[in-house]
């Protein structure tokens, strides 16, 4: 299966030309509204949402999400191999590779409180089959993550978390990165070596199987998150 990458990034509205600046930004406005409060448009593979919460629900193949943390009313069934629309946009949302990650805001003894789009919230059940993940683990047990784009300006590595250490000159040239460790808002990385050489025998392979591999390897820290917004793109096979 081919890397999957998730596009942490800003929503792109693309209007239809206007005359008039004032016309267009007007559009946007409403468009952005719309994708705040509708649950019925359609889903991207990443999705903006008002809070990364505690973590991530994996949901299976089928499961049911509810209106209250006792589980008494069903809001909806989904079987991710049977459907074709969704009313839901999970944070992460790929159902034909059977993914829909939903942000964990809280939990209760029967339920996980979870964002079912932007900012509305509903249940899932505590059962068998809904994996909770921490932001930090789901991190580390990707295949290789990079830094997004300050415009377009490439971020260079640091040389130390929180913002205390100094730029990492010539890192801003380096696209794939292996997660090391999470540490607050910052995850400490190395350069994957093998990352779009001809023929990369670990194309596919968790990162951590072969990054020993590399030699005088480039280490430093990224910073993951900002507030509520992810600042990294991370892959999975």
């Amino acid at each position: 299966m081919k890397k999957i990458l998730i596009y942490i990034a800003a929503v792109s509205i693309l209007a239809s030309c206007q005359s008039k600046t004032a016309k267009k930004e007007t559009l946007a406005e409403k468009v952005l509204s719309k994708i705040a409060t509708d649950t019925t448009h359609e889903a991207m593979y990443d999705n903006p949402v008002s809070s990364l919460g505690i973590g991530l629900i994996k949901a299976p193949q089928k499961f049911d999400i509810y209106d209250d943390s006792l589980l008494t009313k069903k809001y909806q069934s989904i079987d991710m191999g049977h459907d074709a629309k969704f009313s839901v946009s999970p944070k992460y949302f790929k159902p034909d590779y059977g993914i829909m990650h939903f942000v964990c805001i809280s939990q209760s003894p029967k339920a996980y409180k979870v964002l079912v789009n932007r900012t509305t919230e509903k249940y899932l059940p505590k059962t068998k089959g809904y994996d909770f993940i921490t932001w930090s683990n789901y991190i580390t047990s990707s295949t290789g993550i990079k830094p997004l784009y300050e415009g377009n300006k490439s971020i260079p590595l640091q040389t130390g978390p929180d913002g205390k250490g100094e730029p990492i000159p010539g890192t801003e040239k380096y696209e794939m990165f292996c997660p090391m460790q999470v540490q607050g808002d910052w995850v400490q990385v190395q350069f994957d070596c093998f990352y779009n050489t001809d023929n990369n025998k670990h194309e596919g392979e968790p990162c951590h199987k072969y990054i020993s591999q590399c030699k005088s390897p480039v280490k430093g820290w990224l910073r993951w998150r900002k507030d509520e917004k992810v600042l990294i793109d991370i892959f999975f096979d």
